[in-house]
């Protein structure tokens, strides 16, 4: 879903002498209540107003991804430190599986609806909370298991991995779109490979998890490269998805890796 950013020319000079400057052709008016911009009425005239809208492209996508970590974040912490919820959880799976397959229902809704604004927020949020009682129910499992500690050193190395290759890819100005069609076929490998473990009841084998982890942690350089360069303010939304999936996924690969005995 890579979409190139549109470059607004400055129209050519006649050869007759000069035109007279059409104020329509050298500006771009402010539209999009969801750029992430303060609000500005009528014209911005200038080329830097592309430079512009790109980092409060950024802004916006950093400012609401931290809410969805935020919000996984207080959901675990209710699933893993308050006994009555950690209890019912743990016994009734129907929580569960409604939000996998609710959330996979609102995925499709949030592609159809990414830029119809207040929608795409409410379907947004939904999806986060859903994602989060999936994660919340699984770290609940591994505290309860006594790996508390596992889950607290996952989210210490999770954190410290995005921040970490989030500031390399801002520094390096490399564009790594290129690794995209090499990491699709990555995860549908591990997707196979996870089935399967999951049909014949096996353990995640050591590799398995380190491999996933790799796969996620450049995923993050390839996503974040993607919302430097290649996708337009439009599609916060589905930078949000991509950067929020990276990182769990990433946290879920490695607290397997931290609670091996």
């Amino acid at each position: 879903m890579e979409q190139e950013d549109g470059e607004m020319k400055a129209p050519m000079m006649p050869a007759g002498g000069p035109q007279v400057k059409d104020e329509a052709m050298y500006a771009y008016k402010y539209q999009d209540v969801e750029s992430g911009l303060p609000t500005a009425p009528g014209y911005v005239a200038g080329f830097d107003r592309e430079k512009e809208l790109r980092r409060g492209f950024i802004r916006k996508v950093y400012t609401v991804l931290s809410l969805q970590l935020m919000l996984t974040c207080g959901v675990c912490a209710i699933f893993t430190f308050v006994d009555p919820v950690r209890n019912y959880m743990l016994s009734h799976m129907w929580p569960f599986y409604t939000s996998m397959f609710g959330g996979l229902a609102v995925l499709f809704l949030m592609f159809c609806y990414q830029n119809v604004h207040p929608t795409n927020i409410v379907l947004l949020t939904a999806w986060t909370l859903m994602e989060s009682v999936l994660v919340g129910t699984v770290v609940a499992s591994y505290a309860s298991a006594g790996a508390g500690g596992a889950v607290v050193n996952a989210l210490f190395l999770t954190l410290t991995i995005f921040a970490g290759l989030t500031l390399f890819t801002f520094q390096s100005k490399i564009d790594f779109s290129f690794l995209g069609a090499a990491l699709f076929g990555s995860l549908f490998i591990l997707m196979i490979w996870g089935f399967v473990i999951s049909i014949f009841g096996w353990q995640p084998s050591f590799w398995y998890s380190l491999i996933g982890a790799i796969i996620f942690s450049l995923y993050i350089l390839f996503d974040t490269s993607l919302i430097m360069n290649r996708l337009s303010p439009d599609d916060w939304v589905l930078a949000c998805i991509s950067l929020y999936l990276d990182i769990i996924n990433l946290f879920l690969f490695i607290l397997q890796l931290t609670s091996r005995r």
